[in-house]
């Protein structure tokens, strides 16, 4: 297994971890990053130039050899940059209304991500698409891969078992 394969495996897991923190907790984790870059800016250092000098000598362009380095105002700079985001709001678990169906039921979101449901034609056959979307930098929603898409002739038993499911979660 190659170490980027192994990194982000851990970086998965690690995400699963930190989507059931609270608030509080989050914010410690972020806190205690920041406070460890700070200790630790001098080893960062120490082999931010190592990887440097490795560019360098593989002839890495020099506007990219100048994005590596690291210093004590980079450092410090990261470190506000992660104490920047404990200031903001938690925006996991936020909902907020996206639309709302002809039968009254709103669909509601976090503040990122949306709820687009649409009936879809392809080859002449219609199709019920319940996609996710996400708004991007520039301002255009964009689909995720997750969602699901089936015949309308299952639409019923679809609505049925989510209104069986809603049942359960409220109750």
């Amino acid at each position: 297994m190659s170490i980027i394969t192994e990194l982000a495996q851990q970086a998965k897991q690690a995400a699963r971890t930190l989507a059931i923190l609270s608030e509080s907790q989050k914010n410690a984790v972020l806190t205690d990053m920041a406070a460890a870059i700070r200790a630790n800016k001098d080893t960062i250092i120490a082999v931010n130039e190592k990887e440097v000098a490795r560019a360098k000598e593989n002839n890495l362009d020099a506007a990219m050899v100048d994005r590596l380095i690291l210093n004590e105002e980079r450092i410090e700079s990261m470190a506000e940059g992660i104490e920047v985001i404990v200031n903001l709001d938690d925006p996991v678990g936020q909902e907020r209304v996206i639309g709302t169906r002809p039968n009254g039921i709103e669909i509601k979101k976090n503040k990122s991500n949306y709820v687009q449901i649409e009936l879809r034609e392809y080859e002449g056959h219609k199709y019920v698409d319940v996609r996710e979307f996400y708004d991007a930098e520039d301002g255009k929603r964009l689909p995720t891969k997750k969602g699901i898409t089936f015949s309308p002739k299952v639409l019923e038993e679809v609505i049925d078992g989510l209104t069986m499911l809603n049942k359960q979660i409220d109750g």
